[in-house]
């Protein structure tokens, strides 16, 4: 895959690792000619329009026929995005956000999300483990385990995400915790809310939310 979108490269790889498909990532066109001479057994190569340096055309050239299957990709990213996405402070320092090893609980029922999750945080630096039920959480935190974070989806197995959250809560739980939903409703935030999480999120969680979060965890 040739993009040199962070978040775009962590959603496309989840994709295709639930797949079964190993991957492999080049950030510039410049990086991926440099590649093809020396690896060439791809099945598919990926590449997005816009690219440092090189655009895709350069690379298709390249390759030629034996390209068997390629796709546009929007990639749109600014310094300020890209620093925060690698977990790097936007003054352009290079400074990690934080030393220490943030650890973090997906609790969500669609394996693609877990997956997807699961990159974002990994990218940020966080150590994640994902569960795919609110029963399944509850019953890991009572066994001992801690976490900074817990982000939990809406619609989970035999109960739902704001019932999770009230009975993670009652069981004096004092991690950070994050609402995430695909479908933004009113009623689902005030539920939430409610229920006592820290923040509601609309699908996707992206790269930069959570550089945001880490910072805010940190500098408090």
């Amino acid at each position: 895959m040739v993009n040199g979108d962070q978040f775009i490269k962590i959603l496309h790889k989840a994709i295709l690792k639930s797949q079964g498909v190993e991957t492999q990532f080049m950030g510039s066109g410049i990086d991926a000619l440099n590649l093809l001479p020396f690896q060439t057994n791809f099945d598919i190569i990926a590449i997005a329009w816009v690219l440092p340096m090189v655009f895709e055309v350069e690379i298709i050239r390249f390759k030629g026929k034996s390209i068997r299957c390629k796709m546009e990709l929007p990639s749109k990213i600014n310094n300020n995005d890209k620093s925060i996405q690698q977990g790097i402070s936007p003054s352009g320092s290079r400074d990690l956000i934080s030393n220490r090893k943030f650890t973090a609980l997906v609790v969500d029922s669609d394996r693609i999300c877990q997956i997807i999750e699961k990159e974002i945080l990994e990218s940020q630096g966080v150590e994640t483990q994902f569960v795919g039920s609110g029963i399944d959480a509850l019953d890991l935190l009572a066994s001992g385990a801690n976490f900074d974070i817990i982000v939990v989806a809406w619609v989970l197995p035999m109960m739902n995400g704001v019932e999770t959250t009230r009975r993670i809560l009652a069981i004096a739980i004092h991690s950070k915790i994050l609402a995430v939903t695909a479908c933004f409703d009113e009623r689902k935030k005030q539920a939430f809310l409610d229920a006592g999480v820290d923040e509601f999120i609309e699908k996707p969680l992206t790269p930069e939310k959570v550089a945001s979060i880490l910072r805010e965890m940190k500098n408090g």
